[in-house]
Order: C-alpha cells, then sequence, then structure tokens
C-alpha cells in the first residue's frame, strides 16, 4: 500500500497555503449558513422539544408526562442539544452554533481525503474540495436549519478519511467508531457502515492480510450497535426509530421512474424539468458534471481513459432512455405488486451494480489480480460508493416534500471531494494537452491550462450553488414560527369558546406543536404516534375507531396532499367537524391559510345541561333553553361569564341575540352571535342545542345588584316576541325577557372575599 507519508503525500505540502484555504473555506461556509441565520426548518423543533425534555427530566417523550414514543431519528444530534439545554442554550441558538461549527470541522477530512485521492500531478485538486463543500447550497441549506446535516456530513467524512488510513497501513480500526456515531446521527447511517466494512473487507482480501481486522472493525462496530439496539427496545420497546415505520416506503420505490425520488433527483442533476410540483426547487445541473465524477473515479491516464470514456457512454446511454416504462410496455417489466423475492433480487441486482462501478475502478486491482498498488483509486471507489449509496437513499425514501433537495445534502460531502479530484484529473489532462501543443511543459502540479480549467470549473459550480442558495433564501421552507400561526391561532379559537378541556388538534407539523405549546397533538404525519405510525391510511376500522372515537381532535388541519392521502372526509365521524375561520398567513399566496376544522361538540350538544326552568320559545321557531351565570359576583372592572343554551326549529340564516344588565347603573348591552361567529345558525342541525359562552366586560358599571336579560333580533331587525314571558318592564326593548338580582357587580379589593367564599364552598362539595 506504500508508505504513509507516500499514502498522505505529505512530503512538500505547502502548509501555509493550505491553511490559507481551510481558513477560507471555512469563513465561506460560515458565511453561507448565515445567509439562514433567522431560518429554522419545522422539523427540527421536533428534536429542540426532545432534548428540552430530557435536559428537564421528562425523559425521551413528545411533551412532559407523554409516552416515551422515538418521534425524532437523530439521537446523537438530540444528545447533544439537551446537553447544550442543560447548559442554558436552547435548540434554536445550540442547533445553529452545533450546525456551523461541525460545518467547519467537516473541510478538514475533505482536504484529506482529496489529498489521498488525487494523482501527485493534479495538486493542488485537493484544495478544492473544501472549497466546494463550503459553497455547496444543499450542505449550507441543511446545515443551517437546525437538524443534524452537519454533523453527518462531519461524522461521514471523517470515517471515510480514517478508513482510507486503515487501508494503507493497517492500524486499529477507529474508522468503525466513525461510522458506529454515524449511525446513531440518522438510521440509515447503518447503510454506510455497511459500505464501510465491504471495503475493509476488499481491502483485506487483496493484501492477503487476513480476517483478523475485518472481524476487529465489524466487532468495534456491532457490539455497541446491538447494545444500542438493545437500549432502545428497552426504553422505547421499539427496535427502530418511530419516523422509520412512519415513513417505511416499499422496495419498489427504487424502480418507480415516475414517482418523487426519481423526479427530484433528475430536477436536481438539470436532466429533467421541475414541474412545479415536485418539491425541490431550481436544479443545481450537476447531471452535467457527470463526466467530471466519472473522472474523479476512474481518472485519465493511461488505460483509465478509455474505461472512463466507457462509462460516459453507458451513462449516456441510460440518461437518454425514457425510464423503465419502455420494459413495461414490453412485458419485461412486472405490472403487478411483485413477491418479496423478485423484490430482494432487484434491489441485489441494484446494489451490485452500484458496489461493481467503484471496484472498477480500481481495475486489475479490484478484481484481486494482484495487491493494491497505491491508495488512491481505493479512495476514489469508496468515496464512490458512499456517494453512491446517498443518491440511491434519496431515490428509495421517494425524495422529500421539502424543497431545497434535503436528502441530496446526504452526498454532498462525498460529492465534492469526489468532485474535487474529478477536477483535478481535467486540469491535468488540460496541462499534457497544453504541453503536446508545444505551449508549456510537462509538471507537477498546474499551469495555466490547468489552473485555467479548474478556476473556471469551481466558479461555475459555486455560482449555480449561490443561485440555488439565493431561491431558497426568498422562499424557505415553513419554519416552526410559521406554524406557530396555527397554533395560536386553534389556541384563540379554543378561548373564544372558553373550551376549558386540553386542546387536542390533528395535524402533520409537530416541530412548532411540541415546542411552543401544552397541547397533546394527534400526528397526521405519524413520526409522534406509535399506532399511526404501524398502520396506513387505507386500514379504515382503524382509522375511524381511533381518530374519530378515541381521539376526537379539537382541531383539524386538513387539506392538499393530505386531505387526498387521509380521506377523513369519507368517514362518519368526521360529521362532527365544520371548517372553522382560516388565519393570516405570510407564506400563503393570498396571505390567509384555511383547511382548518374544528368540532361541532365544543359548541353544540344533544341538549342543555344546565339549570332548567329558564326555557323560553318564540314564534319563528327559536328556542332558549337556559343560561348560567356560574360567578354572580364579578369585579368593576372584570367580567361576567355568561353561558346560554339556543336551538332553532327552522333553519335562519340571520338572527342575533343580545344580552344585557340593567341596574343602578343603567343599562350595558352586549351582542351574542349565535354560534359565537363560527357555526353559523343555518348550519344547526335539528335537535342540537348550542352552548354559547362568552366573558362580558363590566368596566364603568357601579357597583350593585343588575337584572340580566335577553332580546332576539331577526333579519330585518324586528325584535322577536317570546311566546310568553316577556317583561312587563322592558328595560331595554319590548319583546325582552329578564330575570331579577341575576349579577352583583362589587368594587375590585372586595372580589377577593367572594372567591374565597366560592373556595371553600367547592371544597365542602
Amino acid at each position: 500500500m506504500g508508505s504513509a507519508t507516500d499514502a498522505w503525500g505529505e512530503v512538500g505540502v505547502r502548509w501555509r497555503l493550505v491553511g490559507a484555504v481551510l481558513a477560507a473555506s471555512a469563513a465561506g461556509a460560515v458565511f453561507h449558513q448565515l445567509v439562514f441565520r433567522r431560518w429554522w426548518i419545522e422539523d427540527a423543533a421536533i428534536s429542540f422539544a426532545y432534548a428540552r425534555n430530557l435536559a428537564l427530566g421528562y425523559g425521551l417523550v413528545p411533551w412532559p408526562g407523554g409516552e416515551r414514543i422515538e418521534g425524532y431519528s437523530n439521537p446523537t444530534w438530540v444528545a447533544l442539544l439537551a446537553a447544550c439545554h442543560a447548559v442554558g442554550v436552547e435548540g434554536f441558538t445550540a442547533s445553529k452554533l452545533l450546525g456551523g461549527l461541525f460545518a467547519v470541522l467537516s473541510l478538514w477530512p475533505a482536504w484529506r481525503l482529496a489529498r489521498i485521492a488525487v494523482h501527485p500531478d493534479d495538486r493542488p485538486a485537493d484544495l478544492l474540495a473544501p472549497v466546494l463543500l463550503a459553497a455547496s447550497a444543499q450542505f449550507a441549506i441543511w446545515s443551517a436549519s437546525g437538524l443534524e446535516n452537519a454533523l453527518f456530513g462531519f461524522l461521514l467524512l471523517g470515517g471515510a478519511a480514517r478508513l482510507a488510513t486503515e487501508a494503507a497501513n493497517p492500524r486499529f480500526p477507529w474508522s468503525a467508531v466513525w461510522f458506529l456515531a454515524l449511525s446513531w446521527t440518522r438510521p440509515e447511517g447503518v447503510i454506510y457502515a455497511a459500505v464501510a466494512w465491504a471495503w475493509v473487507l476488499l481491502a483485506a482480501a487483496r493484501d492477503r492480510r487476513g480476517w483478523g481486522g475485518p472481524l476487529r472493525w465489524i466487532a468495534l462496530f456491532g457490539l455497541p450497535e446491538a447494545a444500542l439496539i438493545g437500549l432502545r427496545l428497552s426504553y422505547f420497546a421499539w427496535p427502530l426509530p418511530n419516523t422509520y415505520y412512519a415513513k417505511l416506503q416499499d422496495f419498489d420505490a427504487l424502480f418507480g421512474w415516475r414517482d418523487r425520488g426519481w423526479l427530484q433527483l433528475r430536477a436536481f442533476a438539470g436532466l429533467g424539468a421541475d414541474d412545479g410540483q415536485t418539491p425541490g426547487g431550481p436544479g443545481l445541473g450537476q447531471g452535467f458534471l457527470i463526466p467530471v465524477f466519472l473522472a474523479g473515479l476512474f481518472g485519465l491516464r493511461g488505460w483509465r481513459a478509455w474505461v472512463w470514456l466507457a462509462a460516459v457512454a453507458a451513462a449516456g446511454a441510460l440518461l437518454a432512455m425514457p425510464g423503465p416504462d419502455w420494459l413495461r410496455n414490453s412485458g419485461a417489466w412486472p405490472s403487478w405488486h411483485p413477491p418479496l423475492a423478485w423484490l430482494l433480487f432487484r434491489i441485489g441486482l441494484f446494489y451490485s451494480a452500484l458496489v461493481m462501478l467503484p471496484v472498477a475502478a480500481l481495475g486489475p486491482e479490484g478484481f484481486g489480480l494482484h495487491r493494491f498498488g497505491e491508495t488512491r483509486f481505493f479512495t476514489r471507489a469508496l468515496l464512490a460508493h458512499l456517494f453512491g449509496a446517498a443518491l440511491v437513499f434519496s431515490v428509495y425514501s421517494t425524495g422529500d416534500w421539502m424543497r431545497g433537495y434535503r436528502w441530496l445534502s446526504l452526498a454532498a460531502p462525498t460529492g465534492a471531494v469526489l468532485l474535487a479530484v474529478g477536477i483535478g484529473e481535467w486540469a491535468g489532462f488540460a496541462e499534457r494537452v497544453w504541453a503536446r501543443l508545444g505551449r508549456g511543459a510537462t509538471r507537477r502540479g498546474w499551469g495555466i491550462a490547468g489552473a485555467g480549467l479548474a478556476v473556471t470549473a469551481a466558479v461555475g459550480f459555486a455560482a449555480a450553488n449561490v443561485r440555488h442558495t439565493m431561491w431558497f433564501a426568498r422562499d424557505p421552507e415553513w419554519p416552526p414560527a410559521l406554524i406557530k400561526l396555527r397554533v395560536d391561532h386553534t389556541r384563540r379559537l379554543a378561548q373564544r369558546v372558553f373550551y376549558e378541556e386540553p386542546i387536542v388538534p390533528l395535524d402533520m407539523d409537530m416541530g412548532a406543536h411540541l415546542w411552543f405549546s401544552h397541547q397533546h397533538p394527534v400526528d397526521m404525519a405519524r413520526l409522534v404516534d406509535i399506532p399511526l405510525a404501524r398502520h396506513r391510511y387505507d386500514q379504515r376500522a382503524f382509522v375511524e375507531e381511533y381518530i374519530f372515537e378515541e381521539h376526537r381532535p379539537d382541531f383539524v388541519h386538513w387539506h392538499g396532499e393530505w386531505a387526498r392521502t387521509t380521506l377523513f372526509s369519507s368517514y362518519d365521524g368526521w360529521s362532527d367537524y365544520f371548517p372553522a375561520p382560516g388565519y393570516a398567513d405570510p407564506n400563503e399566496a393570498r396571505g390567509h391559510h384555511t383547511g382548518i376544522y374544528m368540532r361541532r361538540s365544543m359548541l353544540v350538544d344533544a341538549a342543555w345541561a344546565g339549570t332548567e326552568g329558564r326555557a323560553v320559545a318564540y314564534p319563528n321557531g327559536i328556542r332558549l333553553h337556559g343560561w348560567e351565570v356560574p360567578s354572580p359576583e364579578v369585579a368593576e372592572n372584570g367580567r361576567v361569564y355568561l353561558e346560554i343554551g339556543l336551538s332553532m326549529d327552522v333553519a335562519l340564516e340571520r338572527w342575533s341575540a343580545v344580552g344585557f344588565l340593567a341596574g343602578p347603573g343603567g343599562v350595558r348591552s352586549w351582542v351574542l352571535p349565535p354560534g359565537q361567529g363560527l357555526l353559523p345558525p343555518g348550519d344547526w342541525r335539528p335537535g342540537e342545542v348550542f352552548h354559547g359562552r362568552w366573558g362580558l366586560p363590566v368596566g364603568g358599571m357601579p357597583p350593585g345588584t343588575y337584572d340580566f336579560g335577553l332580546v332576539f333580533v331577526d333579519a330585518a331587525g324586528a325584535i322577536a316576541i317570546p311566546d310568553e314571558g316577556a317583561a312587563a318592564d322592558p328595560r331595554y326593548a319590548a319583546g325582552e325577557v329578564r330575570w331579577p338580582g341575576v349579577v352583583t357587580v362589587v368594587a375590585d379589593d372586595q372580589i377577593g372575599a367572594f372567591a374565597e367564599a366560592d373556595l371553600a364552598e367547592a371544597r365542602q362539595n
């Protein structure tokens, strides 16, 4: 494999230049993230809430006192955030600091990997790796998002760099620890660990080192991994995060050419149009860099140039094909849901092809004809395999609902290194051509031709990424603060109708709900809900029982794609919900967010449950079932709490009620809108009794005893006359009904004594 010095190429390294480039790249990475300094993705608040609950001693639960649910997919990140919260730095601030820190730390292993992988004649291509990574829009956006992406990139590059070192010179397999940490940063980190171990095996086989190294590696990774899975089972009772079960996809997603995963990947590569229906955004045109990526894998010297040319031709032919539709039309592609064995065969074939491409880059060494001669092609092949695994995961997970190509940020770290190596190969090729044209001498390093090509490529890459960054910065994905508008809106609606029970919303945006509210939501997206995560929305009996009978949410946020997915309106239980007013939302095209539904039984019931004997009937079908003033004493600057029960025999669209107090201070009246302005009387059903609740201000009314009365006004403004019970001496209007001595207004400094008396009476009862 060569000596360590040869492998790392540290002889003659221009350390001042390296330090300057790394420092400049670090500044660029931080500045790139500062563009998003006031933005967090909504999902990040889920991790913040779990970290806060853990730091405060409640455990890993979505809300204090809640069930243990692993509703996050980033345990290492949550642990770091909890540690920060424990010392007084909450998640929003801590995530920005940690995201910037790990983004900067990622630049060092990116350079080290490139240093190993580049041909000695192609330096300083290794210095491009940290520059390209700092310029990556996906790396910057999602490192600044509040999520774990920067930590993931740092661990991935660090593990790959350590593995390349161990392949060059056998030593203790610390790379296993790096990949262990990676697997506990995101569940799919296990995929990258499997890739790494495959290359550990390959290195041992080709160098005839025996199996001690691979066995130590898998033990160092596997035993703690098994222990941590056991810990997860003992704590959460499930071997994988709840998010895995919520997002579990069919294996056939890899072959869904028209599915979101492939559509996003093609749009990102600039090889397919972004029609606005597929989340992601404008592509970065990196598909046109495929020849450069393949040059980074195969090289452009000697026989490798011909292999590169064949790979480019094959890639072009594959991209030119209109997907597997032609196979489906020929009958060679099954149209039915294939059995598990067939799915596993197809996945194995796909994965084998993914492995064989990097192995082929090793040439005779990769196919075992003789021992490895150098480390750089091993490192290139390892990088290509890790890069390809990230692309496969993006497709397998059917892309992402968020704009900005989140899953492709996992490919950005290895992709930046591979691209830097590829640019180096092209720069070296340009230098050799330049020398043959008699314009310069063949040299180690870059002259005018190589440097010009490298700078042009780097600037072009950076320009495409800056364009994408500015697009996303103008219209970022939903932050928690935007969902907080909905949380506050439903809280205000509940307060408006004096709903005193804990609010139970049915929603899909859990970050803001868990962080900003004390609500116990039902997660439509199933991340923090175990029963929903283990079922699907086509299991109608379960959905009816679990949502509409067991939970009966107070508010439902339901429209768009979720409406088409859940089909809630087709259930019997949906009849208990009505559309509530929306709220101002600057992210909506019309500035108004709709799709909020409210449970009818928060406003109406089958019967009046209050004091009997206060019923009044009216000829137009309106019926007053009764009224309640639970606390008849009220401070002179306070509010009197009123409940009334109303129903209609016929549907009347427009009418209103007026309540008033009459006493020593005159008459004070208030409009009491039936349905409290939320459920219009015309939408009341036969037999429903509206339970209206109001807090009526009495400020300015002198102390004394007051009568309470009601007047009903029809659509024409005429006062409805009751069948019987109208007051003979009206104080407000003819046709009023009035009950004497209902409310006593007392001085502000005396109300405390009445409150204490009421409390003592309640304790006795």
